[in-house]
């Protein structure tokens, strides 16, 4: 089984001299620390806090489902092993900028090595208004490592939703181990396995909306994290097989996939079939127009030999807002096989 680490940002060998010592210069004034920069407290802390600033400013779904891909690049935002990423207030990593199998994890019960609740303790730092967190862990990648490692944690305010986040950095821990726990969750009125019309997909659908907007209405995300993962079960309620939903912004970016998750984050809006039709501007379309069905050619993974020409899909979509917001979430899901 591939060993699974969360990092979120870890301070260098180099940079712990200067947690302990304090040798570093300070940071000047007004200074935007990149992640290549970070190397003691001063410099982590400003790191952070310049994260805080840009997350404030995000307003629109497409500024955030650009996020998974500006926080993983080598650069500004990442440098190595040095990233950021956006807890939620209940423990659960809402976007990780070095490894998206760990979003939606739950972190709340993870312990360090000394018995250390550190999730627990980011959560406290960033509810008395932003703090340092010192914790042990040996580091798999550095023999003999027993260095304390150090994090940084600051709760900020979606500029989009108005959810209060926690944006953290500086912390390592291997969550190999942590199981993921699904409540019990309502079941549909029609799950993944059971579409077989037209009518029953949009039924699907339509429940997946209902569900989908519900977490995000859910005080500070508390629920989100438990219907994403809920919408990955395979032989769940929401998939089977080829039968999962997607969320899309209505520019075409991917908020949710349920069968691919490296989707997440990319755009989507050029995407076309074998006659060339651009199918997901079909679907955004059929969701401003109240919710409707877009019949196209795609790859059937079923099916060998589809490829090149694909085979016949036929998707429903609908689209829903938040209150108070006029950006469009496009909710849909789509099905190998005629259907009446």
């Amino acid at each position: 089984m591939k060993r699974m680490v969360l990092v979120i940002s870890l301070v260098g060998i180099l940079g712990l001299l200067g947690v302990f010592c304090d040798v570093r210069p300070a940071v000047a004034q007004g200074r935007k620390i990149s992640a290549g920069e970070v190397v003691d407290r001063k410099t982590l802390k400003a790191f952070v806090l310049r994260g805080k600033k840009f997350l404030e400013g995000i307003r629109t779904l497409t500024e955030t489902a650009k996020l998974r891909d500006i926080f993983r690049a080598e650069g500004e935002w990442k440098s190595g092993s040095m990233f950021l990423s956006i807890l939620l207030k209940s423990g659960a990593v809402l976007l990780h900028g070095g490894d998206a199998k760990i979003e939606n994890k739950n972190l709340i019960d993870v312990e360090d090595g000394k018995g250390k609740k550190v999730v627990e303790e980011l959560l406290a730092a960033a509810a008395r208004g932003g703090d340092f967190v010192d914790y042990h862990w040996d580091d798999p990648s550095v023999e003999g490592d027993a260095n304390p490692k150090l994090s940084y944690a600051v709760g900020y305010v979606s500029g989009l939703s108005g959810k209060n986040l926690i944006l953290v950095g500086g912390y390592y821990q291997d969550v190999s181990n942590v199981v993921t726990k699904i409540p019990k969750m309502e079941r549909p009125k029609i799950t993944a396995s059971e579409v077989k019309s037209k009518e029953t997909l949009k039924i699907f659908v339509r429940e997946a909306l209902r569900t989908f907007r519900k977490a995000l209405l859910s005080k500070d995300y508390s629920n989100l994290a438990h219907v994403k993962n809920a919408f990955r079960v395979e032989g769940g309620h929401w998939k089977s097989g080829s039968m999962y939903v997607f969320v899309i912004s209505d520019e075409g970016f991917v908020l949710f996939h349920g069968g691919t998750q490296s989707e997440e984050g990319k755009t989507v809006l050029g995407y076309k079939d074998i006659n060339g039709f651009k199918f997901i501007r079909g679907l955004i379309g059929a969701a401003k127009a109240g919710g409707g069905f877009v019949d196209y050619y795609w790859d059937n993974p079923a099916v060998k030999g589809d490829e090149a020409a694909g085979s016949p899909k036929q998707s429903y979509a609908i689209g829903f807002t938040l209150p108070d917001r006029d950006q469009l979430f496009v909710v849909g899901a789509g099905i190998y096989q005629k259907i009446k």
